[in-house]
């Protein structure tokens, strides 16, 4: 289960990306080992539509659930790629959710929205089981997955379709993430060309375009060696997140690339992981204010 049945994935396109994932596999496969878990939950009958629960030493009750998205570029990436941040949420403590979703181009756009819904409807309806507080579900992703993680939170028409509540998400944490896929950038039309069905999708599938009406807040992180179209991209789109009236931060990781600012985000030191311990320490009463 897990890392056992794991099918082979392609290489990433980026010649970083392949000894990044060397290195968090390595570290998954141990933290699996060494943290409670609940492992290959289907929100789907397709072989990607699993998700993977990790759990506190000491079982509890109304914790806080943090719920994660791999990146890959749509076509590529696990939730064995996230395994590796499972021992530093759980100690804060809370219930740390890896979710994987289908690929590009054998599955286009929607298809990996739909997918990080009904993960999210499987926690709305199951995480009560495992101590979870379903009043403090947290969303992020790293890259691909945060550009999953900000559409979802965006998309409360997606959201009102699978019963869910439009704040359901209590804020949401993309890392790395591309936040409109009408970029200009040759690498970035190279992988939206594989992830949209229609060309004409790019609206519907670019977190940019839905900050009209939103409330959950974000927290847009990445580093200044980050790939080339992220670092505009992020600041694109905190500045629509704000003219939008959305309460949003923004963590500018000094000297991170791309695969840093993910690599790191466990590390006790680092200002991702301090603000996410500071979000889930919070209490349902101090958190932001249900809309």
């Amino acid at each position: 289960m897990s890392f056992n049945d794991l099918p082979a994935l392609p290489r990433l396109i980026h010649p970083d990306g392949n000894r990044y994932v060397e290195r968090i596999m390595r570290l998954g496969r141990v933290a699996q080992q060494d943290t409670p878990c609940v492992l290959d939950q289907t929100y789907g009958s397709d072989y990607w539509q699993r998700l993977d629960v990790y759990l506190p030493t000491t079982p509890q009750s109304s914790l806080p659930v943090f719920c994660f998205l791999p990146g890959g570029a749509w076509i590529n990436g696990c939730k064995e790629w996230l395994a590796f941040m499972a021992p530093a949420i759980t100690r804060a403590p809370a219930v740390f959710v890896a979710l994987s979703y289908r690929h590009a181009p054998a599955a286009k756009f929607p298809a990996q929205l739909d997918d990080t819904i009904d993960g999210l409807a499987w926690v709305h309806r199951n995480i009560v089981r495992w101590g979870g507080n379903t009043e403090r579900v947290y969303l992020g992703g790293h890259s691909a997955g945060g550009h999953l993680a900000a559409l979802a939170t965006l998309r409360r028409d997606a959201l009102a379709a699978r019963d869910l509540p439009s704040d359901f998400i209590r804020a949401c944490l993309p890392i790395s993430a591309p936040f409109d896929l009408a970029s200009d950038d040759p690498m970035r039309r190279q992988k939206v060309a594989a992830f949209l069905e229609d060309p004409e999708d790019v609206t519907a599938a670019s977190p940019i375009a839905h900050v009209k009406g939103n409330g959950t807040p974000f927290i847009i992180t990445y580093g200044t060696e980050d790939l080339p179209e992220v670092v505009p991209q992020a600041t694109q789109m905190i500045a629509a997140l704000k003219s939008a009236g959305t309460s949003v931060e923004s963590l500018v990781l000094a000297g991170r690339n791309h695969f840093d600012t993910h690599e790191d985000c466990v590390l006790p030191e680092s200002p991702w992981m301090r603000r996410v311990s500071t979000l889930l320490h919070k209490t349902v009463a101090n958190d932001s204010p249900r809309h």
